[in-house]
């Protein structure tokens, strides 16, 4: 099973319903013993306040990944820096749609776009879940 980008959607609505824990915990439920999780997901910095790294800018923190992930039940077995990044630096007030593809926030402004789009892609942390055997 393969989580690419999606988990910041589930938890920026956890307190709406508990979406992220569900969506986990009913993975971990189909998922057969030995079953495998791939994630990819923007990674938000240590430093950022953990109500910016909610979700809701599309960011989350590593440590709260492998959190929820080891809540449902999940083993973290590996780890790539494939998908890093150090050029995304986002302040409090960015979001992740403001890098390309999407270019939300430069729409209008050819000088900013063209600042935005030497970052590249988000900064994204990739890891690997085992369910238990």
């Amino acid at each position: 099973m393969l989580l690419i980008r999606a988990l910041h959607n589930l938890a920026r609505f956890e307190s709406q319903g508990g979406f992220l824990t569900s969506a986990l915990q009913t993975l971990f439920d189909v998922l057969r013993p030995g079953g495998i999780v791939g994630v990819v997901q923007h990674q938000a910095r240590d430093d950022m306040p953990d109500a910016w790294a909610n979700g809701e800018n599309g960011y989350l923190k590593k440590d709260f990944v492998v959190a929820k992930m080891q809540a449902a039940g999940f083993e973290l077995i590996g780890a790539s820096d494939i998908n890093q990044n150090e050029m995304d630096q986002p302040s409090e007030t960015d979001i992740v749609w403001r890098l390309a593809p999407t270019l939300a926030t430069s729409r209008e402004d050819p000088e900013l776009r063209a600042r935005i789009q030497t970052i590249g892609e988000s900064n994204r942390m990739t890891l690997k879940f085992r369910k238990p055997e």
